[in-house]
């Protein structure tokens, strides 16, 4: 594991090509992301609801690759978001995306890829129409070290090899679940906003303390992904003040990377949702 040596990136990387947009709430808001997380000070949540993710291992994502990053999008064949785990009722999931290196980091340490799962409350009808509430957007984080490679970031590369650029998403046998580190029972919890413009302060963002791992190959190809506009060696957004917001560190009383399949009983699953809403 090799991440020594991206302690010295938020200074490299971010004088280079790390993005900042200076107009509107990406300027003036008080509650920007992403923060740097320091973990002794992160307030501790012990016994907190561990995320229930939704369908996450049946719906086949699609694959993008866009101006700025590689983007999943689930089907919409089966309702797919997670639940629990501090959320008020059930978020469904819009689509996954990357960057390299990590947006947030973790006591000044910064890591080689960040994984967004972007996800909006479901009493709206899209990601952009729950963007006015402050609850209306939750992301999850997952941070990836350099180590072993990494089999779903393989797989994703492998299908990217037959893609044409600029043509339309590619169909893939990946899935969300995928994604996720073995254990998600521990996350940093704060409010803040999209990483990118309009940068709204909506977001209720749970960062993974759990870390997968992805070898330096693999580190090597998002460097030098075929996007609409040619690759990228970076697509980060610097580090924002962090002000007097509060971090807590969730720490549910069991590990969870349970996906609910689609064959669970329907008044089961309306329970489910009814208790998140009641207890977070």
């Amino acid at each position: 594991m090799h991440a020594l040596p991206f302690l010295l990136l938020p200074v490299i990387v971010q004088a280079v090509s790390g993005w900042e947009h200076k107009e509107g709430v990406c300027e003036l808001g008080e509650e920007q992301s992403p923060i740097d997380i320091d973990s002794k000070d992160a307030y501790l949540v012990p016994g907190a609801q561990p995320f229930v993710f939704v369908n996450y291992n049946l719906s086949a994502l699609s694959i993008l690759l866009d101006e700025h990053t590689v983007k999943l999008m689930p089907s919409k064949t089966v309702a797919v978001g997670v639940a629990a785990g501090g959320i008020r009722g059930f978020y469904s999931l819009d689509h996954i995306h990357f960057h390299w290196p990590s947006e947030h980091t973790v006591d000044g340490i910064r890591f080689p890829l960040e994984v967004h799962f972007v996800h909006y409350n479901s009493i709206y009808p899209s990601l952009n129409a729950a963007l006015p509430d402050p609850a209306g957007v939750a992301v999850i984080a997952v941070l990836f070290t350099e180590g072993s490679k990494s089999s779903p970031i393989g797989h994703l590369i492998e299908e990217n090899k037959y893609s044409q650029i600029n043509a339309g998403p590619l169909s893939s046998d990946l899935t969300a679940d995928q994604f996720l580190p073995a254990d998600s029972s521990r996350f940093y919890r704060y409010h803040g906003s999209l990483t990118t413009p309009p940068c709204s302060e909506s977001v209720m963002w749970s960062v993974l303390k759990s870390k997968p791992s992805l070898s330096s190959e693999q580190i090597g190809w998002f460097e030098k992904a075929p996007l609409k506009n040619g690759p990228l060696t970076s697509n980060f957004r610097p580090i924002q003040d962090a002000g007097f917001r509060d971090v807590e560190l969730w720490v549910s009383s069991y590990k969870n990377k349970a996906s609910v399949s689609k064959s669970i009983p329907k008044f089961l699953f309306l329970l489910l949702l009814i208790l998140a809403v009641q207890f977070s």
